[in-house]
């Protein structure tokens, strides 16, 4: 059984949150841009062929709006639920077998055969989404012998890992 305990900071509660919802951040999100940019320039094409028709600079007006919130608001409310989360929880306690997960003071455990288990790995941070809880784990409270006891054991539950790439790998390194 594997025991750790520890806290984490806000940075790594974002990264962790980040990886939780990689399927919107990467490739949904930047098609998404592409589409509405398009579409941008078909209405501003427009407009200027027809100065006139004022409901087109609305649209477009929108659009640009539209386009801001999806690229800066998700980031923002990201940052701020990470704040809020570190500096509500303190020191986290888990304890790791073959059969699952125990929590906290209280010791709660869940177990992997019960419930869906996605577990994601960034550069800092393991990840693992087990049913409704999520834990959060620093890469840097692992020793060598810790760190292939704990793969070995998501191997053993067929539990496979995806690895994500969250952009902060080219800020950090």
């Amino acid at each position: 059984m594997l025991h750790f305990e520890y806290s984490l900071k806000s940075p790594q509660i974002e990264e962790s949150l980040l990886c939780l919802n990689w399927k919107r951040e990467g490739l949904f999100k930047r098609l998404n841009i592409y589409i509405m940019t398009v579409l941008g320039i078909l209405l501003l094409f427009f407009y200027i062929r027809n100065p006139g028709y004022i409901v087109i600079g609305f649209v477009l007006v929108i659009l640009i709006l539209s386009m801001f919130f999806i690229l800066y608001i998700p980031g923002f409310l990201r940052k701020r639920k990470a704040i809020k989360i570190a500096s509500e929880r303190g020191i986290y306690k888990i304890w790791l077998n073959e059969k699952g997960i125990t929590f906290g003071d209280e010791r709660k455990f869940v177990s992997f055969s019960d419930n869906k288990v996605i577990f994601l790995e960034s550069e800092n941070i393991y990840t693992i989404k087990c049913g409704y809880d999520v834990f959060c784990i620093p890469k840097n409270i692992f020793n060598n012998s810790d760190k292939e006891r704990f793969i070995s054991i998501m191997d053993k539950n067929n539990i496979h890992k995806i690895k994500i790439k969250t952009g902060r790998e080219a800020n950090n390194g």
